[in-house]
């Protein structure tokens, strides 16, 4: 393919140095394949530029060979590293997985023993012993509930475990997500970590996701009494009689916020934080009826109106859309830690610890030596010290 005109506009000089612009397009630093934004370019530029003006400037000093500059150069290298890592290699897989699982619902029940991220490993070991214990229990035939009251730790005096409404992708902590996702149904983990302790859980069905619904409704609260049934069948039989829907809402409604909407409360899925009860209700309302028979739910009664129903108009919009979820999730980040991180995580490691331990004896040998000053150790260049397989 050939060059565009744009490809070989200037963008900058350094010394008699041209940088055009396809210059700058080819070291952008990020690493990926996309076309680089105008706003991206314009950023990378001064940096470039500063960059290319410094190994200019040591070219034409004889000081190729400076410390700090090969430092800085080697900086700049790792730097594009991580973000070619990032971009070619660990996004696709982050995201492949994360549609993958997008595309499921799991139910699951877990036994969960708080322990403090200060706990001893003696208090580690012993919740430990108790998950195994439940996990027996279980296999032998008790009750997940009777298990769950005997073994989960109790805050607030409820229990800190038991059955958990459908997950999908990004909807729970990340290790939790990984042992869940990796089960079979009817099969029970081992005790695994997470930020709130140690569990184990129960993989109890699977299904294709349910798609969100846009969703309003009429709202009565309960009363205790047969006022509200009363009137909630008042609004049904009004709506029945071909009143218009947002008259109903406007006189019958006690939701005050979704009533300035017409009814809507926005989407709703098991991804979305609603009462199970309300979602299993919206899910089985067939999305062509025009309303829905009352419903009875922990707050009161409603009568739902489905507006619509989670759709996209191409593939690649809803990888876009997949995409921007992904980066709001702790399961992707753009930093060199998380590269690291997701790297030892999916891929095993070895670890070269006679290279690692001959490195420490040659800096130690170099202790009363300014960093600046220590030389390159030329015999170990090529030794490698961690590999991912």
């Amino acid at each position: 393919m050939g060059q565009s005109k744009n490809d070989k506009t200037v963008v900058g000089t350094v010394g008699d140095q041209k940088v055009t612009y396809a210059e700058l397009k080819a070291n952008y630093s990020s690493g990926s394949t996309a076309t680089p934004t105008l706003e991206d370019l314009e950023s990378f530029l001064p940096i470039y530029l500063d960059y290319k003006a410094k190994l200019l400037a040591a070219k034409d000093q004889g000081y190729y060979q400076d410390s700090t500059l090969k430092a800085e150069h080697q900086s700049y290298v790792k730097q594009a590293a991580y973000a070619f890592w990032l971009e070619q290699e660990i996004k696709p897989l982050a995201f492949d997985e994360f549609k993958a699982r997008s595309n499921e619902e799991l139910k699951t029940y877990h036994i969960l023993i708080a322990v403090g991220p200060n706990a001893s490993q003696d208090e580690i070991d012993a919740a430990i012993e108790k998950l195994n214990e439940a996990k027996k229990e279980i296999e032998s035939g008790v009750a997940l509930d009777e298990v769950n009251q005997k073994y989960s730790s109790v805050r607030g005096g409820r229990s800190m475990g038991g059955d958990i409404p459908w997950i999908s992708a990004g909807r729970t902590v990340a290790e939790f997500e990984d042992v869940a996702f990796g089960l079979e149904v009817g099969e029970l983990s081992d005790p695994f970590k997470t930020q709130f302790g140690y569990h184990i859980v129960l993989l109890q069905d699977r299904r294709e996701r349910t798609p969100a619904r846009l969703t309003s409704h009429v709202f009565v609260r309960g009363t205790g009494d047969s006022t509200a049934y009363d009137k909630i069948y008042q609004a049904y039989e009004m709506l029945e009689s071909g009143q218009d829907w947002g008259a109903v809402v406007n006189q019958m409604t006690e939701d005050a916020a979704s009533k300035r909407n017409n009814g809507r409360i926005g989407w709703i899925s098991y991804q979305q934080n609603f009462p199970s009860d309300i979602v299993e209700a919206v899910a089985s309302v067939d999305p062509s009826d025009t309303y829905s028979e009352p419903f009875k739910s922990q707050y009161g009664f409603h009568i739902f109106k489905i507006d619509s129903v989670e759709s996209y108009p191409s593939e690649e919009v809803r990888d876009e859309l997949l995409m921007q979820k992904l980066k709001e999730t702790p399961y992707y980040e753009e930093s060199n830690d998380f590269v690291v991180d997701f790297l030892e995580e999916k891929f095993e490691g070895t670890s070269f610890e006679k290279n690692i331990n001959q490195y420490k004896s040659w800096l130690l040998s170099n202790d009363t030596t300014t960093i600046g000053a220590i030389p390159s150790p030329s015999s170990m260049q090529n030794m490698d010290v961690y590999s991912f397989n």
